[in-house]
């Protein structure tokens, strides 16, 4: 007989009362205060505690199924008991089950306070069943430090509290390797505040997490790992989750349909789940990847933000991908990059009005940056178009260190690139490793370097082989975000540019007066600049809002090919000191909606120069729709072919000089 058990039995000859409770450190094995876990269980549930408890297990191999029941807590309802081992190599937990009822290791029934550490569990050779831990009606748990592995049985689990609402439970620092799923937490009614923080997952048939209506989770910090060939459906899968944190894990998949899914989570409109700073390598081939593959399965009110994401050439998988009706998530400051034959942006249906995407560096190899409500679009600025998402977005293949798959830290010439700047989102300080990001604006994606993004200044190229920005958009996205510190020259090179752009204020630290120009790096021959324009309300190729002291040089604005829709200059807001210089602007002739005027203005416009341009076509070349208008300055310049007339000034106050 035991020791504990001995000494129980002697005090109950001089006592009428219960046995004595549970207070301190016991040990567990062969020859120890209890023999058995299960004898060690059944004084627990029998006797209760009289303060914080603690099991330690020797090191050995326990084979034994243990169900634990309330039991009395006389010290403090919040008295921890405690399995853990006592020293050498951790001990082994471990049981066979007969019946899928009797499918698992431990059992907890309506208990609270209880920890589990240090511990190896393991389900032998088990083809039938697979579950360690079943929770059922469970709060306080925690199961940390522990090894699992099972085998890959369906609708097992190493921790299954599916079917239960189990709150307060925590799971962190494990290592689970191989089974069917990893953690199975599908309540039927709401539960609170869920921790799954450092944990590996490797190795799953099914999703390594799936969690249902469980608020305030926090899915923090872990490694996913699946090279295997089992092509489960998805790693992670998060089901109305309300106030979830997914944040700063690791995914290396190879053999899955969905890396992560966010889907059909309640209609809410503060965004309450968020995904960011996640690094994700995903290289799953075609054959593994039956049905519609997707790195991030989107849905309703998920924050998806400064995550890093890298396809493999081996994928056909979306990054984002929903097929939600009117999906209201927001994707900002992000690095998309899908070098397979799959998309950027799969979005099956029309876009809703909570619907942000923003500040994202995207770019593809063989297949398109966005399908949307379908139809497949080859260029980013055709979805823009379509969607009016993506404004301030950028095309572009950054530089990653790759010293592993998952090692996307940015290097070489991604350090102090422009095109990688995006506006500081204050809730999100660190990057991946916790590296404080910058004060006003950051690096997009998981991965802040030290090297700080710097305002612009000097020489930029746009377009042909290396630029520093592919397109006018990409460039006008850094100026906006950076600001200036000196005057700015944008040189473009020699190309046709599709690009529909927004200049809007940004800070300069120079001078108020540093000059940003836009101008061909060789003017004998000029880059053509044009768009294909939706609808009225986005009618123009250029629109200036509220900025000063930009200049236009040497540069053919076309429109003339576009059946509607041929504004190119939009000047709004206060737009002052603008020069357009050499080159041409030309439009469409038509009436005032097919060929709109070639230049407008609105509100307050001070100090417009056109010099030695020609303006071609239009309706009518320039036109003053509302405001006051001073110091327009038309010098050699010609207008030709306009349908309406050449000048059109219908505002207060205008001047016009030469």
């Amino acid at each position: 007989m035991h020791r504990f058990l001995t000494a129980v039995l002697f005090a109950g000859l001089f006592s009428t009362t219960s046995l004595a409770q549970l207070s301190g450190t016991y040990t567990v094995g062969s020859g120890d205060d209890f023999e058995t876990i299960t004898e060690a269980v059944d004084v627990l549930v029998q006797d209760g505690t009289d303060g914080p408890v603690t099991f330690e297990l020797n090191e050995q191999t326990f084979d034994e199924q243990v169900t634990i029941t309330p039991f009395r807590r006389d010290s403090s309802p919040d008295d921890e008991v405690l399995f853990t081992f006592s020293a050498g190599t951790s001990p082994t937990w471990r049981f066979t089950g007969a019946s899928q009822t009797t499918n698992w290791v431990v059992r907890l029934v309506n208990v609270e306070h209880i920890r589990f550490k240090d511990i190896q569990f393991d389900q032998p050779s088990n083809l039938d069943f697979g579950t360690i831990f079943k929770l059922e009606g469970t709060s306080d748990i925690t199961i940390e430090n522990n090894e699992f592995t099972a085998p890959r049985v369906v609708g097992s689990a190493h921790i299954d509290g599916n079917g239960f609402v189990n709150e307060r439970l925590t799971i962190r620092n494990n290592d689970f390797g191989n089974g069917y799923s990893a953690i199975l937490l599908e309540n039927p009614t709401v539960s609170q505040f869920l921790t799954i923080r450092n944990n590996d997952f490797e190795g799953f048939a099914n999703a390594a997490v799936r969690v249902a209506r469980h608020q305030d989770l926090q899915l923090v910090n872990n490694d996913f790992t699946d090279t295997s060939a089992l092509y489960p459906a998805t790693t992670v899968q998060l089901t109305a989750t309300e106030g979830a944190l997914v944040q700063q894990n690791t995914f290396d998949i190879r053999n899955q349909r969905t890396a992560v899914a966010l889907s059909q989570l309640t209609t809410l409109p503060d965004y309450t789940v968020r995904f960011e700073n996640n690094y994700m390598f995903y290289d799953t081939p075609p054959n593994g990847a039956s049905g519609a593959a997707k790195v991030i399965g989107g849905g309703i009110g998920v924050s998806i933000r400064h995550n890093t994401v890298l396809v493999g050439r081996n994928s056909l998988a979306d990054v984002y991908e929903t097929s939600t009706v009117t999906p209201s998530d927001r994707i900002e400051n992000n690095v998309f990059v899908n070098e397979g034959t799959g998309s950027v942006f799969n979005i099956a249906n029309a876009l809703g009005p909570a619907f942000v995407s923003n500040y994202n560096l995207i770019h593809t190899g063989a297949g398109f940056p966005a399908r949307y409500n379908g139809t497949s679009y080859n260029t980013l600025s055709e979805y823009q178009a379509v969607t009016g998402q993506d404004a301030s977005s950028a095309f572009k293949k950054p530089t990653f260190q790759l010293n592993t798959d998952t090692d996307l830290r940015l290097t070489g010439s991604s350090i102090g690139d422009p095109t990688l700047a995006a506006p500081r989102i204050s809730f999100i300080p660190g990057d991946h490793e916790n590296n404080f990001r910058g004060a006003t604006y950051v690096y997009k994606g998981a991965d802040e370097p030290e090297a700080p993004l710097l305002p612009l200044a000097g020489f930029y190229t746009i377009g042909g082989t290396s630029p520093d920005f592919q397109t006018p958009d990409q460039a006008t996205a850094a100026l906006e975000v950076l600001g200036t510190s000196a005057q700015v020259t944008f040189n473009l090179r020699e190309e046709t540019y599709f690009d529909q752009t927004t200049i809007s204020a940004f800070t300069r630290t120079g001078g108020s007066s540093d000059e940003v120009i836009f101008q061909a790096q060789t003017p004998l021959t000029p880059p053509t600049w044009n768009y294909t324009i939706p609808t009225a309300a986005n009618n123009w190729l250029v629109r200036l809002q509220g900025v000063r002291h930009i200049t236009f040089r040497n540069i053919l604005f076309d429109q003339s090919s576009r059946s509607t829709f041929g504004r190119i200059f939009a000047l709004e807001n206060g737009a002052n000191d603008i020069t357009i210089e050499g080159g041409e602007v030309k439009g469409i002739l038509g009436g005032s909606t097919a060929g709109a005027s070639l230049i407008t203005s609105t509100g307050s416009i001070n100090a417009l120069t056109i010099q030695d341009t020609d303006l071609s076509l239009g309706y009518t070349a320039f036109d003053q729709q509302s405001g006051s208008t001073s110091e327009i300055r038309i010098e050699n310049t010609d207008l030709i072919g306009q349908f309406e007339a050449g000048i059109v000034l219908s505002g207060e106050n205008p001047t016009i000089l030469g």
